[in-house]
């Protein structure tokens, strides 16, 4: 379940893809979450928060006296 292995980046973007051509993506996606309501998965409310690492030109804090 969720320990099991899943597909990588290229497999689901070739799928994506492929569904899209046949115009199958729909009927796909609303079955995908038909199991994932039927399995209470689906959340419905909550904050999402993004914890992406970026670089950033950051300096450190200085006290009133400007130095730390």
């Amino acid at each position: 379940m969720l320990a099991d292995a899943v597909p990588d980046h290229s497999t689901i973007s070739r799928f994506r893809k492929k569904s899209a051509e046949r115009g199958s993506h729909g009927r796909c996606l609303r079955k995908h979450y038909r199991q994932l309501k039927a399995k209470g998965m689906l959340v419905k409310r909550g904050t999402l928060i993004d914890a992406t690492t970026i670089e950033a030109q950051a300096r450190c804090p200085q006290s009133e006296a400007g130095r730390l």
